[in-house]
């Protein structure tokens, strides 16, 4: 084809002036030479690239084969078909056409002209398209071509019947039996294989396999593992089983011509889906490459987070204003922002993240978070206030509403208080925000102590001074109250059948105030006691008709054995 070229480019050039100047009057020659000779430049110019752009394109020739016939050669690409994809796909579509067909007649060859291409087709089905460039190639009309192309192809064409041997297929009947046998011994020995595993796992038990357990509680038994390492081994059979028999399928059906189609698109569903996913997984490695990068950063940013909140913890470093508590919760706040900042970055390079199905579900989930989740954020945005508030700090003594107690746990969502009874009260961080609480030892920190207080009721007819000497004389006897400042009584009160007395005394100890409170009224009974003092509750009133007093006898008499 190449010289078939050159010597056609060859006579252009030979022939071009003698045909030029052969219209040319004699008397003309002379001022129309000069532009002759330009004109047979720009041919020469004209015909070596176009024969340069030729020998280029046909260098990659392939045939368009047939039952083992040659029909007729492509040269060149035809939008992004190369030449061996046009030529196998031209095959192809023969193979289908023709797989069942017994007889073929030129009739059911169609030709028609379409997107400046001449098509050959059959039953609407394109089997070759024919491009200018193709027939400049071949030196004829394209109508011409697609012609030669037609009668080639009904030329090539014969029923499988007729080409059947019957000793060909005898031996291709022997190789399906061959397969067959193959495939049943492969199967037995999988068989075999598996029960020796399953035999030496079973003698494993107790050996290697051991019961799992946490402390004194058993997980998971040997037994039960043995059973469920033996159904994975039942599964993994199977689905080797199974993969050998889809396999020996397009091997049985590529022996006939009738099935070899099948085998193929057998063959085709399992390796598009793994070219697939291998080409896809290639194709992802630049994205994964750029998270890995993006988690390699944040990961450094957050063990740099991680070293300063630990040193600020440890007071090894100090920030004016910044309280060492404040280190773990600001670490945490800053570790969900960059979170959140990392994951909006590698969104877009995740798998899928274009897909509407995607999104979808993200919105979904995002929707059911801001549901179903507004008093666990409550308590959170709450447990942020207070940790910057600091109204209470771990093992403080603190009173919240009617739950006295020491703090034993901050969380982000709840406080746990450890009361002077061993039990674990647990409150919502939104519920101490929203009421009032007490901090018995930060009061110690910032007044050196706190006042505990005590209320009596004593009639009028005892002396104010004898009642504030009894209450001194008992808070000065209780373990756990500072004799300085000294202790004080104020009355509370003047009601109709009584004084309410209050006693004040300082304390250090805010974690025994139960016992120094209990301790206190025990002393502060006995002094009354022992002085012939009733103590009267506010809904009590004495009458005066005979009755005996409501000191004990024994209380009574004592206090009186005591003055004797």
């Amino acid at each position: 084809m190449s010289g078939y070229l050159r010597f056609l480019s060859g006579a252009v050039l030979f022939l071009f002036p003698i045909f030029s100047l052969g219209q040319v009057d004699s008397t003309e020659v002379g001022s129309n030479i000069d532009s002759s000779i330009t004109a047979l430049e720009e041919q020469v110019k004209l015909i070596k690239a176009l024969q340069f752009s030729i020998e280029a394109e046909i260098e990659d020739t392939a045939w368009v084969v047939y039952h083992n016939d040659t029909l007729w050669p492509v040269y060149i690409s035809l939008g992004s078909l190369s030449p061996s994809e046009r030529a196998t796909r031209t095959t192809g579509v023969l193979k289908d056409l023709f797989v069942d067909a017994q007889e073929l007649s030129k009739d059911q060859f169609e030709v028609q002209l379409k997107n400046n291409l001449l098509q050959i087709t059959m039953y609407d089905k394109v089997i070759y398209s024919i491009s200018k460039e193709d027939a400049s190639l071949e030196g004829m009309p394209a109508d011409e071509l697609a012609v030669i192309y037609i009668d080639r192809i009904h030329t090539s064409f014969k029923p499988l019947v007729s080409f059947i041997d019957f000793q060909d297929l005898g031996l291709r009947l022997g190789k399906v039996v061959l397969i067959i046998i193959i495939l049943t011994l492969t199967i037995r020995l999988i068989g075999w294989l598996f029960s020796k595993l399953k035999k030496y796992i079973y003698d494993q038990k107790e050996k290697r396999i051991k019961t799992i357990t946490i402390q004194d509680f058993e997980l998971i038994t040997a037994q039960r593992i043995v059973r469920s390492l033996f159904f994975i081994i039942r599964l993994l059979k199977i689905a080797i089983i199974i993969f050998l028999v889809y396999l020996s399928l397009p091997a049985a059906f590529s022996i006939f011509p009738w099935t070899e189609r099948l085998a193929s698109e057998l063959i085709s569903y399992i390796i598009d889906p793994v070219t697939g996913f291998f080409w896809a997984t290639v194709n992802y490695i630049p994205n994964l490459i750029t998270i890995v990068v993006i988690v390699y950063i944040w990961r450094l940013i957050f063990s740099f987070l991680n070293y300063v909140a630990e040193e600020i913890a440890k007071e090894k470093l100090k920030i004016k204003g910044f309280y060492p508590e404040w280190s773990r919760p600001t670490l945490n706040i800053l570790k969900v922002v960059l979170y959140a900042l990392a994951l909006i970055m590698i969104f877009p390079y995740l798998p899928g993240s274009d897909s509407p199905i995607f999104k979808g579900v993200s919105v979904f989930l995002g929707i059911l978070l801001t549901l179903g989740s507004s008093s666990a954020i409550s308590n959170a945005v709450s447990g942020l206030v207070l940790t910057y508030m600091r109204p209470y700090r771990i093992g403080d003594m603190v009173r919240v509403e009617d739950v006295t107690g020491v703090v034993a746990e901050k969380s982000l969502l709840v406080t746990r208080i450890k009361t002077p009874k061993q039990e674990m009260i647990t409150i919502p961080n939104s519920k101490i925000l929203s009421s009032n609480s007490l901090n018995y030892s930060n009061s110690v920190e910032e007044n050196n102590s706190v006042v505990i207080y005590g209320q009596v009721s004593i009639g009028y007819d005892v002396p104010w001074s004898k009642v504030h000497e009894l209450l001194i004389n008992a808070a000065d006897q209780t373990e756990g109250l500072e004799k300085k400042p000294e202790p004080f009584v104020l009355q509370k009160s003047l009601d109709d059948f009584y004084i309410t007395y209050e006693i004040n005394a300082y304390t250090q100890k805010v974690k025994e105030m139960p016992r120094i409170y209990s301790e206190l009224f025990k002393h502060i009974q006995d002094n009354f006691n022992s002085a012939d003092v009733e103590i009267l509750s506010p809904h009590y009133r004495a009458v005066r008709d005979g009755n005996e007093s409501t000191i004990h006898e024994s209380d009574h008499g004592s206090s009186k054995g005591e003055e004797s």
